[in-house]
């Protein structure tokens, strides 16, 4: 659980400084300290996201935690509708508070399956909730939150099964309508009726014409 009780709580963003896991349950194995390191493997781990409906059916990793990292070597999550497997690693000056989350920790991770729905998106990145729709993606992202390159992508998306392989930089997350997007294509499917509904009304209009 994270509470800062002195953060007021953003309901247009992630609040990575109000975020609670209940009705935990763990199996672990293999714990090992050592110096100032923590490894453990889970092996299954269930819970609820304290302010929706979120659940955790699943979650195993090999987790090594050292005071300036979090490594989650072959990571597979899995909700009701969601999966996620992968690696990732996170790393941070121990000192810094979790409002600078998106400033100041960085992100290395690889994807080799994601597939998602925009309802449980949502729960972290509230601009998902107008859109009722499932991603999939592959690649390699690496960086900080507000600042993401994305290489080897592949990501899918939209009921006419738009498509497209390349490489991505964000900008400005986890406020997607204010994100600056950089993509290069380099090959893939768009179709207009999956492309409209993340148009502003000036481009909406140009692209209905196709």
């Amino acid at each position: 659980s994270l509470d800062d009780q002195q953060a007021v709580p953003s309901k247009d963003v992630f609040d990575t400084q109000h975020f609670s896991i209940h009705q935990m349950s763990a199996e672990l194995a293999n714990l090992k300290v050592q110096a100032h390191t923590l490894a453990v493997d889970i092996g299954h781990f269930t819970g609820k996201h304290a302010n929706s409906p979120l659940f955790i059916d699943h979650f195993s990793t090999c987790l090594v935690v050292t005071p300036n990292s979090i490594q989650c070597k072959a990571l597979q999550l899995q909700t009701e509708c969601s999966t996620i497997e992968g690696d990732c690693t996170f790393t941070y000056d121990p000192l810094m508070p979790m409002a600078a989350f998106k400033d100041h920790v960085h992100i290395t991770a690889c994807f080799n399956n994601v597939f998602v729905t925009a309802e449980e998106l949502a729960v972290f990145v509230p601009y998902f909730k107008r859109h009722k729709t499932t991603y999939t993606l592959r690649g390699a992202l690496d960086g900080k939150l507000n600042d993401l390159r994305i290489k080897d992508l592949q990501l899918g998306f939209g009921k006419q099964g738009s498509h497209f392989e390349g490489r991505l930089n964000l900008q400005g997350l986890p406020d997607l309508q204010e994100a600056i997007f950089d993509m290069e294509l380099q090959q893939g499917v768009l179709h207009t009726q999956d492309l409209l509904p993340y148009l502003d009304e000036k481009h909406y209009k140009m692209i209905e014409k196709f």
